[in-house]
C-alpha cells in the first residue's frame, strides 16, 4: 500500500512497483467512486469523510477479491482518508485511531508512506496538467504530511531527489527483507 500527499509520487511509483513484482495496481476511490468525487469534494467535511470512508469499505472488498489470486499494490487507503479529512476539520478522528476500524478493512500487509519535500511537491504539482485547487493549497498539504507522520506502522520514504527507480527498488528490497 503507498500513501502519501498529492505530488508524492504514489501513483507513478505504484504502478511501476505493480509492474515490478507482478501485481495489480489498484487506486482509491475505486473508477466507480472517482466519477461521483466532485459531488462531494466541497461538501461539508463530515459527508466528504464519510463517502470516502465507504468507498474504502468498497474497495476493500474488491481488493479481497483480488488477493485470492494476486497480489495488489493500493494507492491510498484508510490513512489518506484519516489524515486528509483531520486537516479539513473533521477533528473527530484527532481521538479515533484509524488502526481500530481495520477489522473491517483488509489491513495492508505493508504500508509506505512517500515524502515529498514541499520545493519539489510543488514542482511536480506544476508539471501536472489537472489539478485541483487542494492539490496546490501547500500549506494544507504540508499539515497533511505532518498527519501521515504520526501514522506508527508506516514506512517512510524520502522521495523529494530521487528518481521512481530507486524508490521502487527501496520498496521491492524491503518486501524482499520480511520487515
Amino acid at each position: 500500500m503507498i500513501e502519501g500527499v498529492d505530488g508524492s509520487g504514489k501513483t507513478t511509483v505504484g504502478e511501476k512497483l505493480a509492474e515490478e513484482i507482478n501485481a495489480v495496481f489498484y487506486q482509491t476511490p475505486s473508477k466507480f467512486w472517482r466519477k461521483k468525487r466532485n459531488i462531494v469534494e466541497n461538501s461539508n467535511v463530515v459527508i466528504r469523510f464519510f463517502y470516502y470512508f465507504i468507498a474504502t469499505i468498497f474497495s476493500t472488498v474488491e481488493i479481497r477479491k483480488i488477493l485470492k489470486t494476486e497480489s495488489v499494490i493500493c494507492d491510498r487507503y484508510v490513512y489518506s482518508t484519516w489524515a486528509y479529512h483531520i486537516v479539513y476539520g473533521f477533528s473527530l478522528l484527532r481521538f479515533v485511531s484509524p488502526f481500530l476500524i481495520f477489522y473491517a478493512f483488509q489491513k495492508p500487509d505493508k504500508a509506505y508512506y512517500l515524502y515529498v519535500s514541499r520545493t519539489e511537491r510543488e514542482n511536480r504539482i506544476s508539471n501536472r496538467s489537472k489539478n485541483t485547487l487542494k492539490d496546490r493549497d501547500s500549506d494544507t498539504l504540508k499539515k497533511t504530511q505532518e498527519e501521515f507522520i504520526k501514522f506508527s506502522d508506516l514506512v517512510i520514504i524520502d522521495t523529494s531527489n530521487i528518481n521512481v527507480e530507486k524508490v521502487v527498488n527501496l520498496i521491492t528490497k524491503d518486501l524482499g527483507s520480511g520487515k
